[in-house]
């Protein structure tokens, strides 16, 4: 079953209604539902968004049979998940993070080294040596530069997800959850 037929049936809407929704004909929607036809990105993006919406206000509507200190306290379990999430991934992040550290600091000796043995005068083949050592030193320097782009990225995910936990926090705090 495809996407697009998945999300019209949990919908319950008619071929028709999806076509108007996603600005096409019914029988590119059917053509779609067959196989026969792919979904364009931006609407596959569209009917993505169409399901998070529907989704939202059955919530809503599943929200407004429960009482106010049910619902606040249901908000609160979210926020809570979100914040325990939260702090699960950044601590996946920085343990990546520190793990690349420790590869750059190896591949930072390694890179000396290489630059101590290229500097050696060498006894036999040393055209062959000097060629070998300086094959390695490009060889480590891209991995190097690589690894340094890579700890930047890691870091600012680590900054990012610092902040949303800060945030939620801030907003826990401010709504009382958990008392």
């Amino acid at each position: 079953m495809t996407l697009l037929k998945e999300i019209r049936l949990k919908t319950g809407l008619t071929q028709q209604q999806m076509a108007d929704l996603l600005q096409l004909s019914t029988s590119t929607i059917c053509m779609i539902e067959k196989g026969q036809r792919t979904l364009a990105t931006g609407k596959t993006l569209k009917l993505y968004q169409l399901e998070e919406k529907l989704k939202a206000s059955a919530e809503i509507a599943a929200d407004t049979n429960i009482s106010a200190s049910d619902r606040k306290q249901k908000r609160n379990r979210q926020l809570l998940r979100y914040v325990k999430k939260l702090s699960y991934q950044q601590a996946i992040l920085t343990k990546k993070y520190k793990q690349l550290q420790e590869k750059h600091q190896k591949h930072a000796q390694q890179l000396q080294s290489s630059r101590q043995l290229a500097a050696q005068p060498t006894g036999g083949d040393e055209l062959e040596t000097l060629l070998f050592s300086l094959l390695q030193l490009q060889n480590k320097a891209a991995v190097k530069q690589a690894d340094e782009i890579d700890l930047a990225l890691l870091q600012l995910k680590i900054d990012v997800w610092a902040f949303k936990e800060k945030r939620l926090k801030e907003i826990v705090e401010k709504f009382g959850v958990g008392r």
